[in-house]
C-alpha cells in the first residue's frame, strides 16, 4: 500500500488476525512471546474511522 501511495511515514496500521490458534491461549502465548503487541480499547480504533 506504500507503494500505491496510500500509506505516508507516520501512518498507524492496525491488522486484526483470527483464526483458529487463537482460540488456544497456549499457542497464542508461544506465538507471542518476546514480541511487544499493544492493545488498543475499542473506543480509540473508532476514532480513527
Amino acid at each position: 500500500m506504500s507503494r500505491l501511495g496510500s500509506l505516508v511515514g507516520d501512518d498507524t496500521v492496525v491488522c486484526i488476525l483470527t483464526g483458529t490458534g487463537f482460540k488456544d491461549a497456549n499457542a497464542v502465548q508461544a506465538m507471542s512471546e518476546g514480541v511487544e503487541i499493544p492493545v488498543i480499547a475499542l473506543e480509540d480504533l473508532a476514532k480513527n474511522l
